[in-house]
């Protein structure tokens, strides 16, 4: 269990993650008693297209998690980054139609549009 900052550092520093030859980086910090971990990666962003670095969303680590639970979770934070990237590029009539930033209040907006049933 890594319980605290100092020991979750310790247990990340052998990840090494990469995704088309570019590494990602691994944050963690600590809010009100509470680890939290991040990734990200120094790229062109979407929109911009200035070369930065781009995090994904923040996860907390519980006290008692087990270092697997950890890394398995720091992977699915890649995975989510990844996949957010992905939907930032994807477009279809020049729309990004799977676009991540688009909010809740808007999908909910178009909702009714749908040709399907609720």
């Amino acid at each position: 269990m890594a319980t605290t900052l100092e020991e979750l550092n310790i247990l990340i520093a052998d990840i090494e993650a990469e995704y088309q030859g570019i590494p990602f980086l691994i944050f963690t910090g600590e809010h009100q008693g509470n680890l939290w971990v991040q990734v990200g990666t120094e790229r062109p962003d979407t929109y911009t297209k200035e070369i930065g670095i781009g995090k994904g969303g923040k996860e907390y680590v519980s006290s008692y998690a087990t270092h697997d639970e950890v890394i398995k979770k720091i992977f699915g934070l890649v995975m989510k980054y990844v996949e957010h990237e992905a939907r930032e590029g994807f477009k279809w009539r020049g729309r990004r139609v799977f676009n991540p930033h688009v909010t809740i209040e808007a999908l909910h907006s178009i909702a009714l549009k749908s040709n399907w049933r609720e």
